[in-house]
């Protein structure tokens, strides 16, 4: 076994041995132990003097803080009793303040009122000695200003007895008073239809010297001006006063209406409508040359009337001021003055005056207001028990003819809401009563007689009670409000009376036809004659020759029945009127405000309108009117008055009208009844597009704008005809664009209803006068326009106007007669405001009435135009129609705006409106309604919100169409998407 090897301290990490290394281990912990105490003790020394340091700074900064807190409530102290000391002297101050001020006013009001006290001598003086003059130059000035003017008039005395027998006369003194005090401010006059204030208060002021130069010395020399709403009603009411006053019609006394007038130099009253008098008012904003002005019918609210109601409100003050400065300068010579004063008067037929009278931006000083008696004679009013909703004209019919079979003498006049309508009714009843015999007398009622014995046994039975009931009162022929009543069930006002029936039916017939037949067997009368119905339609459309037929006396033995539109309501009135038919309806024009479209709907009339119908049965005796509804529909379902409208129409004339008047913030116009805001809008857009304002904030209207308001027609056509002078087209061009625009500013359709209808269905019917009359109406046609269409159809009339030859071509013959008028006056102003002389010359060669027919037309009345004339004149009208481009929508725009897509027919095809992006149809009656392919690009005149034969949902349709191509938008300007 090998020896271990020996360890060396070495190896243990030791250079010593262990022992000693042991020893000088315990002796390092020793004095490390000690060091650590001594350092240990240094360190508590040094913490009691850090301690004992702390203490004294805390006792010092505990002395600092009360030594502050006793400074801070010492200077508190002082500043709060500084502060209370300046509140006393602040006061003090104050309170010396007031009490000079005080003494100050008491001393300011004792002299006010001694320089008050001093006025008031100084005036009394003032006054006393301007009296001492007065009194000192009395007989000079009675000399030189007469007390009263007084023009004599020599009445026949049948006109003196009628005048008599009116209302508005014995309210002649405090209408005529309130008229002469009136100066900053109109005066209102209400009474319903037939009080006579149409015909009456015109005279009034004829009488008090307005007109006349022995007015003058009150400056009443200017003529007295009427304005009326309808033309028919302006010459009437013309007519008529002119027979009163004893006077020539046509010389003092005239009339002057759109396309024709009688005016004389020397006239001093003058019926006008009121489109005429605002064109009078772009020549002389003050209408010097009258002194008083009388607005009929302003219960009407047409847009006309609005705005010259509007237009006057601010010409009354004007004038009168500045007439009042001129006396001044004058020193109060009257004579001398250059400029007159002015009257304004305001008529209306119902009570609702709250929109003139109440508005104070209308007129600041609220109007007096006169009320004038009503009718003269009562109405009673039958209410059916059941409202017919569909077939009214059926009822009505009905109606008829049990008055005129039952009642009576006395005429008839039906009220119906459309042509269609009133010439249907007119046919029907000339069929029945051409086969059916009536006793008829015009002066004398037989048919009493058995009612009479009837009554006189039951009042001898009942001798011993006495009734109070007004309806068992009798009439002149003997007759009660029950037998007016004519049918069980009918209501008379508030009240249903019943009558009993010899005989009742248990079943309706369904064959019209056999009722007629069943009725006309019932009619017929031993003793009876044909045709006693004497049979007149009155509606808007029809010639002026025809519309006076129904104030002629009936041809003897026959009675009167006349079958009118709401024409009838008011400003005419028709004779011997004793029994009304009112169905309720009427035909009104809306625009829908989310597209613009215009839509005739028959609507409810308002309980105001179905007053004023009632009321023309009072004017010859105790009338009554048989109106086709329930007092439930009148009360619930009618409105209490039509709305104005201002509300339902278009305003791009209006505003473009008050632009050219110096009005350049319209919304600020005092409008009877404002309009709407976004009709307002759109109207300034529209006229902004066309380039008649600038587009500028003002909006105010440019040199073109100023030539488009001479025109009286819409701008978007009036620009056309600008457009086509400014290129210097040809005078051919020019020409048919008139024609064109007068058409189409004239009527939205110059076809009648068969017409339209004969257009397409050409399998239905095969009569061969039908045959004839569609392929007539084809050959018009122009599978491009509408337009072209129509100046097809102009020229066939301007080649014979004749009533025969319009019938054949189912043409509106009123309609055309209008757009021939309208025609000459554009070409005059055409020729006023061309800028090329050789324009001139041709207008003046190719005038309507002296042979632009032999021009444009051939002898049969075709129009001969050349492929490059026929582009033009359908390119010519988008500059008046840039925002009435329709482009043909694609699929995906079909889905986004939920319609169906359809190409395979040009009505069912939906189109996209480019300005705004709505969906539009074309319409069924449109030239280019069977056009296959539809066409990609149209524009279109007219938007028509009506109902889709396909769907039967309402749609917005599109008319005055013409075909044109995105080349022709582009050059013209017009953004294709």
């Amino acid at each position: 076994m090998a020896p271990k090897p020996s360890i060396r301290f070495e190896d243990l990490g030791l250079s010593t041995p262990l022992p000693h290394v042991l020893s000088t281990t315990r002796e390092q912990k020793k004095k490390e132990k000690h060091e650590i105490k001594k350092e240990r003790n240094a360190r508590l020394r040094e913490a009691e003097e850090q301690l004992s340091l702390a203490k004294k700074k805390v006792i010092q900064h505990k002395t600092f803080v009360e030594t502050e807190a006793a400074i801070q409530k010492k200077e508190k102290a002082e500043r709060k009793k500084a502060i209370s000391e300046k509140q006393q002297c602040t006061r003090q101050e104050r309170e010396l303040q007031e009490n000079i001020k005080k003494r100050e006013s008491i001393i300011a009001q004792q002299n006010y009122i001694t320089k008050l006290t001093e006025d008031r001598l100084a005036e009394e003086k003032r006054k006393q000695e301007i009296q001492e003059v007065i009194n000192k130059n009395t007989e000079e000035l009675v000399k030189l200003v007469p007390k009263n003017v007084c023009i004599q008039v020599n009445r026949s005395s049948d006109v003196e007895n009628t005048r008599k027998e009116l209302p508005v006369l014995r309210e002649e003194q405090s209408i005529v008073e309130a008229i002469n005090n009136s100066s900053r401010t109109c005066v209102l006059i209400c009474g319903e239809t037939g009080s006579g204030k149409t015909t009456q208060v015109p005279q009034f002021l004829w009488e008090c010297g307005y007109g006349d130069i022995k007015g003058s010395s009150f400056a009443r020399e200017g003529a007295i001006l009427v304005t009326e709403p309808r033309r028919v009603a302006a010459v009437s009411m013309a007519k008529r006063v002119a027979e009163e006053l004893n006077t020539s019609f046509g010389g003092k006394v005239c009339y002057h209406v759109r396309y024709d007038n009688n005016l004389s130099e020397n006239f001093k009253l003058k019926f006008a409508t009121e489109g005429i008098v605002l064109k009078e008012i772009q020549s002389d904003f003050l209408l010097r040359k009258y002194s008083v002005i009388i607005v009929d019918e302003a219960h009407e609210r047409s847009v006309t009337g609005d705005i010259l109601v509007g237009l006057l409100s601010r010409i009354l003050p004007l004038r009168n001021d500045l007439y009042l400065e001129d006396l001044q300068k004058h020193q109060g010579k009257v004579e001398n003055t250059t400029i007159k004063p002015l009257k304004l008067v305001i008529m209306s037929a119902t009570m609702r005056v709250g929109d003139f009278k109440e508005n104070r931006q209308l007129f600041p000083i609220s109007p007096p207001l006169i009320n004038v008696e009503s009718r003269r004679f009562p109405v009673t009013n039958h209410f059916t028990k059941k409202t017919e909703l569909r077939n009214y004209v059926d009822e009505t019919f009905k109606k008829v003819c049990q008055i005129h079979k039952k009642l009576p003498p006395g005429g008839i006049l039906v009220f119906l809401s459309t042509q269609q309508e009133i010439e249907d009714l007119c046919e029907r009843l000339r069929i029945h009563y051409a086969k059916t015999k009536i006793e008829y007398y015009e002066k004398s009622y037989s048919k009493h007689s058995m009612v009479v014995q009837k009554q006189e046994e039951k009042d001898s039975s009942d001798s011993e009670t006495e009734k109070e009931d007004k309806s068992d009162e009798k009439d002149e022929f003997g007759l009660t409000n029950e037998d007016y009543s004519l049918e069980k069930g009918d209501e008379i006002g508030d009240f249903s009376i019943s009558r009993k029936r010899s005989r009742e039916t248990s079943d309706m017939e369904e064959n019209n036809n056999n009722n007629n037949n069943k009725e006309e067997e019932e009619e017929n009368e031993i003793n009876g004659e044909l045709n006693t119905l004497h049979i007149l339609p009155l509606y808007a459309l029809m010639d002026f020759s025809k519309q006076q037929e129904v104030f002629r006396e009936p041809p003897t033995g026959k009675r009167l029945c006349v079958i009118a539109t709401n024409v009838a309501e008011t400003s005419i009135t028709i004779p011997n009127i004793r029994y009304v038919v009112d169905s309720g309806r009427v035909k009104t024009k809306t625009i829908d405000e989310s597209t613009g479209a215009s839509c005739f709907r028959i609507e409810w009339t308002s309980q105001a309108s179905a007053e004023q119908r009632s009321g023309r049965a009072g004017r010859v005796g105790p009338g009554h009117c048989y109106r086709i509804y329930s007092t439930a529909v009148y009360s619930n379902l009618m409105p209490k008055h039509s709305s104005p409208e201002i509300l339902r129409t278009s305003l791009e004339s209006v505003v473009l009208l008050m632009k050219h008047l110096g009005i350049d913030n319209v919304g600020s116009f005092p409008f009877p009844s404002p309009p709407k805001e976004n009709d307002l809008k759109r109207a300034l857009s529209h006229l902004t597009l066309i380039g008649a304002l600038d587009s500028k904030e003002e909006r105010r209207i440019t040199t073109l704008g100023r030539r488009l308001i001479a025109y009286p027609i819409p701008p978007r056509f009036s620009r056309v005809i600008a457009e086509v002078l400014d290129q210097k087209l040809p005078d051919s061009i020019l020409l048919m664009v008139i024609l064109i625009t007068a058409v189409y500013s004239t009527t939205t359709n110059i076809f009648t209803g068969d017409g339209n209808r004969l257009k397409w269905k050409s399998k239905e019917v095969t009569t061969d006068d039908i045959d004839e009359r569609r392929s007539l109406i084809h050959s018009l046609l122009h599978p491009g326009s509408d337009m072209l269409t129509c100046l097809n159809a102009f020229g066939i009339y301007l080649e014979n106007s004749s009533t025969l030859n319009c019938n054949r071509y189912c043409l509106v013959q009123k309609s055309l007669s209008e757009a021939r008028q309208l025609s000459q006056q554009l070409q005059s102003l055409a020729r006023q405001n061309s800028v090329v002389e050789q324009v001139e010359d041709s207008l003046e060669a190719n005038d309507v009435t002296t042979g632009s027919v032999g021009c444009l037309f051939t002898k049969n009345g075709k129009l001969t135009l050349s492929k490059e004339d026929e582009i033009t004149l359908r390119k010519i009208f988008i500059y008046g129609l840039p925002d009435q481009v329709a482009r043909r929508a694609t699929i995906q725009e079909c889905r986004y705006h939920g319609v169906e897509y359809k190409d395979n027919k040009a009505t069912k095809a939906p189109y996209i409106i480019l300005s705004s992006s709505m969906i539009a149809y074309i319409h069924p009656t449109s030239s280019i309604a069977r056009t296959f392919p539809p066409p990609e690009f149209v524009t279109f005149a007219f938007l028509q919100r009506s109902v889709r034969s396909e769907t039967k949902d309402p749609a917005t349709m599109m008319l005055g169409l013409t075909i044109v191509i995105k080349e022709w938008l582009h050059e013209c300007g017009v953004t294709v998407e």
